[in-house]
């Protein structure tokens, strides 16, 4: 392994640590069958090369990313108006305040969703955003309760 592929591939790091310390302990290996990792750019070349990966993508696409189910469909939806163009306009252009539209640096520290310059112009604000604020977080607890409810369901369908 080199610092290139450690790099391309991070999950190896761990392998390639936990290896040295094997070494390092001089673990005997219980079978005389012992398998070489190697890198083979001559593989990997032939196998991006030759493979029809439009073929694959459909494959894929039509066995792993269904999305019929309706909560997918609301999951998607969430991470749509997540992701909305006014998060990246903020990032980009910087948040402005609710209240006098001054650069602001500081938000509603209760839903995280508004913007302010100043602690007045968030006092000052308060009588408007409260109730949007109230809905916001209580969404959001919902959310939360409702993706609990469904790892717990995953986990016990693994166990």
């Amino acid at each position: 392994m080199n610092e290139l592929l450690l790099d391309q591939i991070p999950q190896l790091v761990d392998m390639l640590r936990s290896l040295e310390e094997l070494s390092l302990m001089q673990v005997q290996t219980q079978s005389k069958n012992t398998t070489v990792v190697q890198q083979l750019p001559e593989l990997r070349m032939a196998i991006c090369k030759y493979k029809n990966w439009s073929s694959i993508a459909q494959k894929q696409k039509e066995e792993y990313f269904q999305i019929n189910d309706p909560s997918i469909k609301e999951d998607i939806k969430r991470m749509a108006e997540l992701y909305s163009n006014t998060v990246f306009e903020g990032i980009i252009d910087g948040f402005k305040c609710e209240k006098c539209t001054k650069e602001a640096t500081k938000r509603c520290s209760r839903c995280k969703q508004v913007w302010y310059c100043s602690k007045d112009c968030q006092v000052g604000d308060w009588p408007k955003h409260k109730l949007n604020c109230q809905i916001i977080n209580t969404q959001k607890q919902e959310d939360t309760k409702q993706v609990d409810k469904q790892s717990d369901k995953l986990l016990d369908q693994i166990d």
